[in-house]
């Protein structure tokens, strides 16, 4: 579905043959993003191990490269799973990059959310919803409850679409 802005919105779990279906392309190209996005949705399904061992396989496959969405999904998995000390690797990985360019700051929130750190995840979401860079839409998947946070709905962009 996409909002009025242009927002891309989905939300989507795999299981059972479903899954299946999507482990085959993954495996079979050795598509990167494939990894990252298996990894997330393992960890969103509890099911950690599996999540851990594709994360580790995207990691290995962006070693040395920036991409800043890739980490900051990548942390995201591992707070999910109760990794902090990867899923704040990753937060230090992703201020490194910034300080050398720009990097947008939902990648920093989504992590944050995912750790919990509600406070911190907003701020960060603020200064996206400020940020001039691009068009922003809020993209919370394991914090959807923060939509509803008074900082949130102050900026007016926490609605659906």
């Amino acid at each position: 579905m996409t909002g009025a802005s242009g927002c891309g919105v989905s939300s989507y779990t795999a299981t059972g043959p479903a899954l299946e279906k999507l482990l085959q392309p993954v495996a079979s190209t050795r598509w990167t993003w494939g990894y990252i996005k298996l990894a997330r949705t393992e960890a969103l399904q509890e099911n950690c191990k599996e999540a851990f061992e594709n994360a580790a396989i995207a990691e290995r496959r962006i070693e040395g490269g920036v991409g800043a969405l890739s980490r900051s999904w990548l942390g995201s998995t591992h707070a999910i799973c109760g990794d902090v000390t990867r899923a704040r690797e990753k937060l230090g990985e992703l201020h490194a990059f910034e300080a050398k360019r720009y990097l947008d700051p939902a990648a920093f929130a989504d992590i944050h959310a995912s750790l919990g750190e509600i406070d911190q995840a907003v701020d960060w979401y603020r200064k996206a919803s400020e940020d001039t860079h691009r068009t922003w839409c809020m993209r919370v998947s394991p914090a959807d409850s923060i939509r509803s946070w008074p900082p949130i709905l102050a900026t007016g962009k926490s609605s659906r679409r």
